[in-house]
């Protein structure tokens, strides 16, 4: 089997516009742009189940005329890709902001917002910053004079208080899962500032409740990965965390630390299995197949080409094998679709600069879940100029996971989302067509 590789461009910009347009095969010759409109700034995204529509967490600021103060929007949008434009939209807050002290008041929540569609497209389920907000969907059909073009609908259904204290305070979410038939929402809680203790917690999504919680004693991590992952039926929650040591709360104080695959029944509470991976552990997936695929968050550029797919029996603990990988390695994303049969890495080029990593090129590859090989990449990824003069990054890029950098997969496999988080850089979307 190989995989065929387009893509689709969507520019995002300051003032408002989309560009919409299409890479041929098989180099990279952009064709038909088309514009279309979107807010200021992308906090969250997500490719639907089926891959025909983005789901956006935007913010859009509206200043006064001196510029001291204005309001903050707060919504939901959602695009067709194929349509190149927008076909749904919800306001999930509204404030009013003052920057006379030289602070925005009030203060807002830092950290990533999330969003993740559930129950095959029907549910939406957004962390906005402070609360997790329950979003029904639906689609209708207008009449023929409107062009026949589709609207989805959306409307709450559910409110959660986090209770996460006040902003200033820096209490984060730095991950979010949510079952596929969206019951229950697993959520990575910590305070980098207060101390080292890593909390995760699990929702019904039906009433509210608390369903279950564990802390952590490992160090907070930062957003950009997924250590979060939900067995099929929901029962149980995949969760890796690294040793912690040194004393300090920062994320990745280590290099050649190891983390622990903990394997939680949400019911019990108890740790199923508790799985020392070998390496820095970061992203995982729970398979069909009662297995868990790990890869890496190893800092220490010298071992990446140790650092493989690893798929580790959950019952055993046991490794069960390791997939092929690129010379650089696999790092900081994996994603499997919902069919179980191809999986999303991260191969892009890390350099250490000092005691940090910088970014060189940005690539994905995909592996077939079923024999382990490797079976195409995306090549390398430039990442499109953004249009709003502020959104420049100043400096060096940080490594992939550690900025803004985001991929995501949806369940039916079809594409790759290549996304900056608060940023109004172009998005990509990569049409996987796959050839046996």
């Amino acid at each position: 089997m190989k995989y065929f590789l387009s893509s689709v461009v969507l520019a995002v910009s300051v003032g408002g516009s989309f560009a919409y347009m299409r890479h041929a095969e098989p180099g990279p010759r952009l064709v038909s742009p088309a514009a279309f409109a979107t807010s200021e700034t992308v906090e969250g995204a997500r490719l639907s189940p089926s891959g025909a529509e983005i789901a956006l967490v935007t913010s859009r600021l509206k200043p006064s005329l001196d510029s001291t103060a204005g309001e903050r929007n707060s919504l939901v949008e959602i695009w067709s890709i194929e349509k190149a434009k927008k076909v749904g939209e919800l306001e999930l807050s509204s404030v009013r902001y003052s920057l006379r002290t030289g602070i925005p008041q009030p203060e807002m929540r830092v950290g990533e917002r999330f969003i993740r569609y559930a129950s095959d497209g029907k549910l939406l389920v957004v962390y906005n910053g402070e609360d997790l907000r329950v979003l029904e969907s639906s689609s209708t059909a207008l009449p023929a004079h409107r062009n026949e073009s589709v609207s989805v609908e959306l409307h709450e259904a559910l409110r959660i208080n986090l209770e996460l204290g006040l902003p200033g305070r820096n209490t984060l979410v730095q991950s979010m899962e949510i079952t596929r038939d969206g019951s229950r929402a697993a959520l990575g809680i910590c305070n980098p500032r207060e101390g080292s203790a890593e909390t995760i917690r699990v929702y019904d999504l039906a009433s509210g409740s608390i369903l279950q919680q564990w802390k952590f004693e490992t160090g907070c991590v930062f957003s950009g990965y997924s250590p979060l992952s939900w067995d099929p039926q929901g029962a149980r929650l995949a969760v890796s965390l690294p040793e912690h040591g040194g004393g300090s709360p920062h994320p990745l104080f280590f290099i050649r630390g190891k983390a622990h695959l903990y394997v939680l029944d949400v019911k019990s509470g108890k740790t199923l299995r508790d799985i020392n991976t070998g390496y820095t552990a970061g992203p995982v997936c729970f398979t069909k197949n009662d297995t868990v695929l790990t890869a890496s968050l190893n800092a220490d550029s010298k071992y990446f080409r140790e650092d493989t797919i690893r798929e580790w029996n959950v019952t055993t603990g046991h490794l069960v094998r390791e997939m092929e990988e690129p010379s650089q390695g696999v790092h900081s994303l994996l994603a499997l679709s919902e069919d179980g049969n191809s999986v999303l890495g991260y191969t892009g080029r890390e350099k250490p600069v000092e005691h940090f990593l910088e970014n060189v090129y940005l690539e994905f590859s995909i592996w077939d879940y079923r024999t382990g090989k490797l079976i195409g990449t995306s090549g390398r990824i430039d990442r499109p100029q953004s249009p709003d003069s502020l959104d420049k990054h100043i400096g060096p890029i940080a490594s992939f996971g550690s900025s803004n950098d985001r991929m995501t997969l949806p369940e039916a496999g079809n594409k790759v989302l290549v996304w900056w988080q608060q940023s109004s850089r172009p998005f990509l979307v990569y049409n996987l067509a796959l050839h046996d």
